[in-house]
């Protein structure tokens, strides 16, 4: 797989989470919590593996640091969610988590709006699963594409990328627990659905 620049060689999944630990050594015990059956650093570092393998290559460059600090930081507010015993919480402590460390790790206040946004537009998963229609998941990623004052085609692609690298942590070859091993299928041993527009 082509790598985009020798910064992003030095520093893989683990290398980045220790360096954002060593910004804010509130997130160790965040990173290494569990929740039910996973440890929220594994299942990170399986949805990072998993944008390096499937979307690095083609992804736009400029973009690349941006979106793997998110990716790497989708879930730190998690665990806090599930021991308040509120899971719909996930989202919402995972940004506030974010946002108030955003000094620590040199977040913009333009990608804080586009983490708040990703994290909002959970959208996806809620259609796929059926518990929502096309149209009001339509409305839902368009409000949030103008919060992150993004193109929609540009925002979309990214809440995408996000949505199939989170979803296909659960699979065999991220390393994860497999059970949503059927939302994919395999050519050659690498999945072949996760082709979308390119940003």
């Amino acid at each position: 797989m082509k790598r985009t620049s020798d910064k992003f060689i030095k520093m893989d999944g683990k290398n980045r989470i220790e360096n954002i630990c060593t910004k804010v050594p509130a997130f160790n015990e965040l990173y290494d919590a569990r929740v039910r059956h996973y440890i929220i650093k594994d299942h990170t570092l399986n949805v990072y593996n998993q944008f390096e393998r499937y979307f690095l290559e083609d992804f736009p460059k400029p973009k690349i640091e941006e979106f793997t600090l998110f990716l790497l930081l989708h879930d730190i507010g998690k665990s806090i969610s599930f021991k308040k015993g509120n899971r719909q919480d996930q989202y919402s402590d995972s940004f506030n988590e974010i946002s108030k460390y955003s000094t620590d790790l040199n977040i913009s206040a333009d990608n804080l709006s586009l983490y708040k946004a990703l994290l909002t537009s959970s959208s996806i998963g809620k259609y796929m699963e059926n518990k929502i229609s096309l149209e009001y998941t339509y409305t839902l990623i368009t409000s949030q594409c103008e919060s992150a004052k993004l193109h929609l085609r540009d925002f979309f692609y990214l809440l995408s990328v996000y949505y199939q690298c989170d979803v296909a942590s659960y699979t065999k070859d991220a390393g994860g627990l497999h059970y949503l091993e059927h939302l994919f299928e395999y050519q050659n041993g690498l999945k072949f659905t996760m082709e979308i527009l390119n940003y």
